[in-house]
């Protein structure tokens, strides 16, 4: 579907760009965007403990980058960040299965972090081309204890803000394995963090990193 996809949008490139066929397939790729945009949670919101703000802004109208809070049972919170490979409509269409994926593994109560997050590499990977993979970031809150567990498969490390009287202390939730979707099999682990009070969790993609002005 992704390669029959882009092989349009090269073809509608080429051809007129006051056609009627192109000003259908620019009204469907709107509505795509419009679609996309109503997965992501609000921009603002609160829950236990924690205040949430958003940010989300792809490069080509729709976009392969995710983000999601998850309400869990006995109080927990499932938080996701991932970034597929690539850019447009076939990052897109496997954003749209990212995001579902977690959702459907996290409602499974008795499963672990790394079992949840290996059910997801299973799920991508049976139903990705060749080649296309996801870094993705998912962690479980526990607000009562502000316990942070989480599993990094190759995304870039969410930072966590500390500030001190005179500093701000910086700790990096490194990646400890592959993207999902490279491998059928990967050994996933979690890590703890112990959040304390102010602290600032800073979850991000390369379009961060990599953003540049007009100087490079």
């Amino acid at each position: 579907m992704r390669n029959h996809v882009e092989i349009l949008v090269e073809y509608l490139r080429k051809s007129d760009s006051d056609s009627g066929v192109h000003k259908a397939f620019r009204k469907d790729l709107e509505g795509a965007k419009d679609v996309q945009q109503a997965f992501f949670p609000p921009q603002t919101f609160s829950i236990p403990y924690l205040s949430a703000e958003t940010f989300y802004q792809p490069a080509r109208g729709i976009g392969g980058d995710y983000y999601d809070f998850l309400s869990l049972s006995g109080g927990r919170w499932g938080i996701a960040i991932g970034d597929v490979s690539g850019k447009g409509i076939g990052a897109a269409l496997l954003m749209a299965s990212l995001q579902a994926s977690p959702i459907a593994q996290a409602l499974h109560q008795h499963l672990d972090l790394p079992a949840i997050i290996g059910g997801v590499n299973h799920l991508v990977y049976e139903s990705s081309p060749t080649a296309l993979f996801a870094s993705l970031f998912y962690a479980e809150y526990e607000p009562a204890s502000r316990k942070l567990q989480y599993v990094n498969a190759g995304h870039n490390p969410p930072i966590i803000m500390r500030p001190r009287t005179q500093c701000c202390e910086l700790f990096h939730l490194r990646a400890q394995t592959v993207p999902i979707g490279m491998y059928a099999e990967v050994q996933f682990e979690a890590t703890q963090f112990q959040l304390a009070k102010d602290d600032i969790l800073v979850a991000y993609t390369d379009g961060i990193t990599e953003a540049a002005n007009t100087s490079g």
